[in-house]
């Protein structure tokens, strides 16, 4: 069987794992207080995931699925354990049950390069402040992951009002683009050299990596 990127590798990790952005921008102080701010490239998404301890074979067996990407050559999709579902959703709990997925939402319009609204949503359905959404977007594609910064409540055609989201959307998000707000998710590299796999005398131990989101 051939390894297919990007990797699933999220699938059965024995742990947790967490994104923040990474805004990568310069910061200088004036005379007067000020703090300017100048921004060199837009935001990313970083991964910290750390494993609960594991026994020397699964130890064995997650080093080597971590060496399959390459020490940041290789692709796997990148999403925060706490952003799984809506909050308002837990597991799934859609307000119309099985009919909706949470893989099937859609763009309606593009308020701004920071606010949209969603459409092909239970009524009813909620977004949160802090929940995730995800989308493909240009020909590549690239993968885009944001984050609720208001809430918003479909209407009876499953129509969301304008609600903004960061990091800012790139160009080339579009209306009709597919959102999933179920496992959203993004492409990530790992971090080279920040795999850490430290046993002990047992040979016991858990793993750990960063990785950042690649566009």
């Amino acid at each position: 069987m051939t390894l297919t990127y990007p990797l699933d590798l999220l699938a059965d990790w024995p742990g947790w794992a967490t994104l923040d952005p990474s805004y990568g921008d310069e910061t200088s102080g004036q005379a007067g207080g000020q703090l300017r701010v100048k921004s060199l490239r837009a935001p990313l998404w970083t991964m910290q995931a750390s494993s609960r301890d594991l026994s020397p074979n699964e130890l064995r067996r997650w080093k080597a699925k971590l060496a399959a990407l390459e020490n940041g050559q290789k692709t796997f999709w990148g999403y925060d354990f706490a952003s799984v579902y809506p909050a308002a959703h837990p597991n799934g709990s859609w307000p119309t049950g099985v009919a909706f997925n949470g893989e099937t939402a859609a763009i309606s319009a593009l308020s701004s390069t920071i606010a949209l609204r969603l459409k092909a949503l239970p009524p009813g359905f909620k977004v949160s402040i802090g929940d995730h959404i995800a989308f493909a977007y240009g020909s590549g594609p690239s993968y885009a992951l944001h984050q609720a910064v208001e809430d918003a409540v479909a209407d009876a055609s499953g129509v969301t009002p304008a609600f903004e989201v960061r990091p800012p959307m790139r160009q080339g998000a579009a209306i009709n683009n597919v959102v999933k707000v179920k496992r959203p998710a993004c492409l990530m590299l790992i971090v080279p050299g920040s795999i850490s796999a430290p046993a002990n005398l047992n040979a016991r131990g858990p793993i750990s990596f960063n990785a950042m989101q690649v566009i």
